[in-house]
């Protein structure tokens, strides 16, 4: 998911949506709203990339990776959960 230019908001409060690949914010105004971004799709690679604020960030993916770009910020300022099954 590219977010380039606009305004993006996340769905509400107990809402979330699923993210396959990568996540790159450059300009754009993201509203984390309450809502969860998930990662998911174990067989993919993933890079979160540009400052974001997020709600709740998941990935529930065994095996799943995901890679944090240096130089960007991200803050969660809800719940951090990142696991798999055994």
């Amino acid at each position: 998911m590219n977010l380039d230019t606009g305004t993006f908001t996340a769905p509400g409060v107990g809402q979330s949506f699923t993210v396959a690949g990568n996540w790159t914010r450059n300009t754009t105004a993201f509203d984390p709203n309450g809502g969860a971004v998930t990662f998911d799709t174990a067989a993919v690679t993933s890079t979160i990339a540009g400052n974001t604020t997020f709600f709740n960030l998941n990935s529930y993916a065994y095996g799943k990776t995901i890679l944090f770009t240096a130089a960007s910020k991200q803050t969660v300022n809800g719940t951090f959960d990142f696991r798999g099954a055994p």
